[in-house]
């Protein structure tokens, strides 16, 4: 290969894509605008496609007050598929979140977020999925976030940002049905602006059923937590499919990653 694809202490300035094969930004910089995102050096992500399950790598809030046995496992699905099961009381819950505080709607520091999941239950069950500066939303200790919300007893799918403890919900216009397969996500611009999005499975997993932008924040200055949650509505589990989920965020470096 070629010295100029190949970082040189003549030109400081340049950039590469350093892998097995190496990128030169000048000579391939429309590529590579997108494409660096891609790896580790400038971008974070979290993306679990759910083959096998490490409860160690998560932080797993339960509420059993039935008999006591709730459980996540990967059932027998094509794909992987985590199957959270609540224990049998009303209000009994299972939130899954990722081990640290590793997100923050930082300016400058664009973001995404998505799960694939479905519900036994849309009716008689709470469910939520996105960020949280807290391992648990059932609890009521969140105080930032943004984050999908089905409520018990509403069929509706709800976007809501919450600052300070105050949630501003969105009806996405989508309401939960049994057993059926949803694509949820939202990305954070890094300027001012969050847009959600519905995908639905039936006419094919890029088809978007519904979105829309809010322009209500969650505090520039919180760590959150990337996760999900269900709980019963009823004396009876309810159990929440997650076929993956993905939070993915460009590295967040300088003053911006240790406020």
């Amino acid at each position: 290969m070629r010295d100029d694809q190949f970082p040189s202490v003549t030109d400081l300035a340049q950039m590469f894509f350093r892998d097995a094969f190496f990128l030169n930004y000048h000579i391939n910089h429309d590529k590579w605008d997108w494409f660096r995102f891609q790896d580790v050096i400038d971008c974070f992500r979290v993306v679990d496609d759910f083959w096998f399950w490490d409860a160690d790598h998560y932080v797993i809030t339960t509420t059993e007050a039935g008999s006591s046995n709730a459980t996540e496992d990967i059932g027998d699905i094509p794909g992987g598929v985590l199957v959270v099961t609540n224990d049998n009381a009303d209000n009994d819950s299972d939130e899954i979140v990722t081990e640290g505080e590793v997100f923050k709607f930082a300016k400058g520091y664009p973001l995404y977020f998505e799960v694939r999941g479905k519900v036994s239950d849309p009716l008689e069950s709470d469910f939520w999925a996105g960020l949280l500066n807290s391992v648990s939303y059932f609890g009521g200790n969140a105080l930032e976030g943004a984050y999908f919300l089905k409520e018990d007893d509403s069929l509706d799918l709800q976007f809501v940002v919450m600052t300070g403890g105050a949630e501003k919900k969105v009806d996405t216009g989508v309401d939960a049905e049994k057993l059926t397969w949803r694509r949820i996500g939202f990305h954070w611009d890094g300027v001012d602006t969050i847009r959600w999005f519905v995908f639905y499975d039936g006419d094919g997993p890029q088809t978007l059923r519904a979105s829309g932008k809010v322009t209500a924040l969650p505090s520039q200055t919180e760590e959150m937590n990337a996760g999900f949650g269900i709980r019963n509505g009823e004396a009876e589990s309810k159990i929440l499919y997650v076929d993956y989920m993905k939070a993915v965020q460009k590295r967040i470096t300088g003053d911006a990653s240790h406020e």
